[in-house]
């Protein structure tokens, strides 16, 4: 006896359904997220920006000399900035993407300094040259990276286009921190972010203070930083070039100054 027309509705209707309920349960890999790719916003986060350029022993000033140091904070594992995004806005609207073909890998509570240049103040540690520097700082080569001087805010994205850390800095006037007074370059170092603070406030900032400066109506007292012991008299960072180490005030590939933590 065959069913009724209502009966065979319904159950035409549940077949339907069950085929597409199998149709959308054998779909391929899920579009990529933010979980399903352990990626979290904020945890890896610009923990220094030299804006300012560098200024070699002999007093000349090159401003397009610039970096952006990644601090994996708070990942879960080893990050590649391959494809990452660095968008700066304000007085310019650029994109800097980190090309392939080099070691992009930060590791878990690592440092990366993704610079503008490897011939300048910032460059891959050669013993040879720089016998200060450390054998594992890692440099990431970006070309075209530029930083201007004023106006500017930068946030990042990975290459799946999900953002890490949004509007470090402000928009209008001068930089939170660092600068070029005319005759030292200071980079703007993070502070060890104690309360959260998002990277637009102006206290999550700070200028560096090298291991071979003068604490202020103090001559004889040196302010020091960790790891400052370990420097030769006349050296502002580890792996600042010595052509370069007298004037120009960053710390690339170091922790920032506990000063501020």
């Amino acid at each position: 006896m065959w069913p009724s027309s209502s009966l065979r509705s319904r159950i035409g209707t549940l077949v339907g359904f069950l085929l597409v309920l199998r149709c959308s349960t054998e779909v391929g890999e899920p579009w990529p997220t933010a979980i399903n790719l352990d990626r979290r916003r904020g945890c890896a986060t610009m923990n220094e920006i030299n804006w300012a350029g560098s200024v070699k022993n002999t007093g000349i000033h090159d401003p397009d000399d610039d970096f952006i140091e990644i601090f994996n904070r708070d990942c879960n594992k080893p990050i590649d900035l391959t494809g990452w995004r660095f968008i700066l806005r304000g007085a310019y609207y650029r994109e800097f993407v980190v090309p392939a073909g080099q070691d992009n890998i930060v590791p878990i509570g690592g440092l990366a300094v993704v610079a503008a240049k490897t011939t300048g103040a910032f460059r891959p540690c050669l013993l040879a040259e720089n016998p200060n520097c450390d054998p594992n700082f890692k440099l990431i080569h970006l070309p075209a990276l530029f930083i201007p001087d004023r106006d500017w805010t930068i946030e990042t994205k990975t290459a799946e286009n999900f953002l890490i850390e949004n509007e470090v800095n402000q928009r209008k006037g001068r930089p939170f921190a660092g600068g070029f007074d005319g005759v030292v370059t200071r980079s703007m170092e993070r502070t060890d972010n104690n309360f959260e603070e998002e990277g637009g406030s102006i206290s999550s900032w700070f200028s560096y203070s090298p291991c071979n400066e003068n604490s202020p109506g103090l001559s004889t007292t040196k302010l020091l930083g960790k790891g400052c012991l370990a420097y030769f008299p006349g050296y502002s960072g580890r792996n600042v070039h010595p052509d370069y180490s007298l004037r120009t005030f960053a710390s690339p590939g170091e922790i920032n100054t506990p000063d501020y933590q």
